[in-house]
């Protein structure tokens, strides 16, 4: 694992004419430091830096437990993560993307209970989910699922975490005039805080599909599914929740961190993940991408930051034990596909 918490700007990549993918216009902030590897006979060693990355020693897949956990964030299910498993599961992993409570729903049928399941709802019920895996997974949240999988991280359930574009801790101020405006329409209904909420697809083009052609953010709209007004108070405003359901030690963190931010977010700005990444520099890298909205699981770009994302994880996933890998072995091979 890096001993030094690193922050990287990523610019867009272009194709080349034999097809490979190369990164233009890419620039490290003067806070990154590029580790140097070492020479070594070990097998299991690749010092391999592919993409907008810093060239650690990392341990190959196979000496690794490679089971990751998906985190959808708000108005999303577990099919938000179809590319992303693929890419994954293409490369040796075993995938788990859990619908959140409530979430299973139709997208115009909120259950009764939804509006007032608290953001701490959602972590227990991942928490215990995690309890039962044979080994720590990796975590994959993005936006609320961002926030969460830091939440489980604190919690020791994760062996690295990576959090893209993510809702902010408790510690951090949120708000910023381009998520004010994304919540202002439900913000203005009386008793928000405990009814179901989803944006218009009007809302959904201008806030999170920003960066996508409106055909296709029309399609991934459709999908979208009520939330809980409950958790969006706990998020946005961290001080009415007694529970401190965001609050996120960073002394109880103590694994690998990725806090990935885009250009062109306007519900989680860069702004706002970088002071995140700030609460857990040592322990964190930071990276932002040029040109990216917040859908960074299906926008144009979002296999480049699928694959540096991968890439990190395999540097800093920790080896685990030969019999934690028969474990994993034989857990893996009990289930079905979720």
């Amino acid at each position: 694992m890096p001993q030094t918490a690193k922050s990287t700007v990523c610019g867009r990549r272009r194709r080349s004419a034999t097809g490979t993918s190369t990164l233009t216009s890419a620039r490290t902030s003067t806070t990154a430091r590029t580790a140097k590897t070492t020479s070594t006979t070990d097998p299991r060693v690749d010092r391999t830096a592919p993409g907008c990355r810093a060239g650690h020693i990392r341990f190959t897949l196979s000496a690794m437990s490679k089971l990751a956990v998906l985190i959808h964030g708000m108005w999303g299910t577990s099919d938000v993560w179809r590319n992303w498993r693929e890419t994954l599961e293409a490369r040796g992993w075993h995938t788990v993307a859990p619908a959140l409570r409530h979430h299973e729903a139709p997208p115009l049928e909120p259950p009764a209970a939804l509006g007032a399941t608290p953001l701490g709802a959602y972590v227990d019920d991942l928490a215990a989910r995690i309890a039962a895996l044979p080994e720590r997974p990796a975590l994959i949240g993005h936006s609320m699922g961002g926030l969460i999988a830091l939440k489980l991280a604190s919690m020791g359930l994760a062996s690295a975490a990576v959090l893209l574009t993510p809702a902010p801790p408790a510690q951090v101020f949120a708000m910023r005039p381009s998520n004010v405006r994304a919540f202002l329409r439900i913000q203005l209904a009386w008793a928000w805080w405990r009814k179901p909420h989803r944006p218009r697809l009007n809302e959904a083009l201008w806030h999170t599909f920003n960066t996508m052609d409106p055909r296709e953010a029309a399609r991934l709209y459709g999908p979208f599914v009520h939330e809980s007004g409950r958790a969006l108070m706990d998020i946005g405003l961290p001080w009415l929740d007694r529970a401190r359901s965001s609050f996120v030690d960073p002394v109880e963190v103590r694994v690998p961190l990725l806090f990935v931010a885009a250009e062109r977010d306007r519900l989680t700005p860069p702004s706002v993940v970088e002071r995140s990444h700030r609460l857990f520099a040592h322990i964190a890298e930071y990276r932002l991408y040029a040109g990216q909205g917040h859908w960074v699981l299906g926008q144009p770009g979002w296999r480049d930051i699928a694959d540096d994302s991968l890439a990190w994880l395999d540097e800093n996933t920790r080896p685990v034990s030969e019999q934690a890998q028969a474990e994993f072995r034989k857990w893996r091979s009990s289930i079905s596909r979720d």
